[in-house]
């Protein structure tokens, strides 16, 4: 696994692809050894869909620029020979564009966030997901957090378990500028609905 992290605009997806396409051709080198040709085993993931299509899109484009115009290829070859040397003499970008295509409903580029829908999908009944999975639109969620946010708010009029709840909520996050936020206004909140439930002295 390599996992690549860097800056928008410093060049992930051409080191993406670029290693994409040398597992690829060495997949198919291995091939002609009797091992089996499976796109689906090699996994590109990132955060959103527009990446993940720029990724397939880089890919399939610098494949198709290699076999058509030969600077391409010179360029393309000593990129994906700086991950995979041995591939030196073995480098047919016509033949990769043509294997990918052919099988593009197997090409596994795809979200963070589908990668781990199919894992819940496959394995829910593990760990004690109740399937099917029910996936929720933007309002449904910000309807949920909500009723989550309700639950919290009603269960305790103490603010340090209510804090403590809240962190919860937010994944752990202690020191996040929104649980401050929160916790003030929970605090300033608190505060004033005591004051008006007190007994006239």
């Amino acid at each position: 696994m390599t996992r690549i992290i860097a800056n928008a605009g410093s060049g992930k997806t051409y080191e993406l692809s670029t290693r994409y396409i040398a597992i690829i051709a060495a997949m198919l080198r291995r091939e002609s050894s009797g091992a089996a040709f499976d796109p689906a085993s090699v996994l590109a993931t990132t955060f959103t869909r527009a990446a993940a299509g720029e990724i397939r899109d880089r890919i399939l484009t610098r494949l198709a620029q290699a076999a058509l115009d030969q600077d391409k290829r010179i360029e393309l070859h000593n990129a994906v020979c700086k991950v995979d040397p041995s591939l030196a003499n073995s480098f047919d970008p016509a033949n990769i564009l043509k294997r990918l295509t052919n099988e593009f409903d197997r090409l596994e580029i795809r979200t963070i966030d589908s990668v781990f829908t199919r894992l819940a999908q496959a394995f829910g009944q593990e760990v004690g997901l109740a399937l099917p999975l029910q996936f929720l639109s933007e309002a449904e969620t910000a309807a949920a957090s909500r009723r989550a946010l309700r639950q919290v708010m009603n269960e305790s009029t103490d603010v340090d378990d209510i804090s403590k709840r809240l962190q919860k909520l937010a994944y752990g996050a202690a020191s996040s500028s929104l649980e401050r936020v929160i916790g003030d206004k929970l605090d300033s909140g608190l505060c004033a609905l005591r004051d008006t439930q007190l007994p006239d002295a």
